[in-house]
C-alpha cells in the first residue's frame, strides 16, 4: 500500500483536478500517466526493483497511461473519491507480485492489449470530455469538470 497511499493524494486528489479542467478528462487522465511514467523513472536503474529494472519503459509508460485514464474515470465516478482509485492502484500493484507470469513477454503484452480494449470501450462509452455516467443522479455530484 505504500506506493498506492504516497501517490493518489498527488496524482488524482492533487493533480488531476486542474489537469482535467484544462484538458478534459481524457486529457489529465493521459497527463497524469505520463508524469505518473515518469516518476517511476529510477526505479528502472535499481536492480532490486525486479518489476521495472530491465524491463521496457515504453510497454510501462502505455500501460500506466492506459491504467491513469481508467483510474480517472473511476475517481469522477465516485464523487471524486480518493479510496477507490487508492484501492485500484494497490490491485494493480498487487496483482503484479501475486502473478509473476506477468513479467513475462507475452503475458506483459496481452495485459496491454486488454488495457487498450478496456481503456477504448470506456472512453467511447462514457465520452473523452469528462468520464462520467450519463445518469443525473451520478453525475450531480461528480466533480465540475
Amino acid at each position: 500500500m505504500g506506493g498506492p497511499i504516497q501517490e493518489e493524494f498527488g496524482w488524482r486528489g492533487y493533480l488531476l483536478g486542474p489537469l482535467q479542467e484544462r484538458f478534459t478528462a481524457l486529457g489529465g487522465g493521459v497527463a497524469v500517466g505520463l508524469i505518473w511514467a515518469l516518476w517511476h523513472v529510477p526505479l528502472f536503474y535499481i536492480p532490486s526493483e525486479t518489476i521495472y529494472y530491465q524491463s521496457s519503459f515504453v510497454g510501462f509508460t502505455v500501460s500506466i497511461t492506459l491504467l491513469s485514464v481508467l483510474m480517472t474515470w473511476v475517481y469522477n465516478n465516485t464523487n471524486a473519491s480518493l479510496l477507490p482509485a487508492l484501492l485500484f492502484h494497490a490491485t494493480w500493484n498487487w496483482s503484479q507480485g501475486m502473478f509473476p507470469i506477468l513479467e513475462s513477454d507475452p503475458a506483459s503484452l496481452t495485459m496491454v492489449v486488454l488495457l487498450v480494449g478496456t481503456t477504448g470501450a470506456v472512453v467511447a462509452y462514457w465520452g473523452p470530455r469528462r468520464l462520467l455516467c450519463a445518469d443525473d443522479s451520478v453525475a450531480t455530484h461528480a466533480p465540475s469538470r
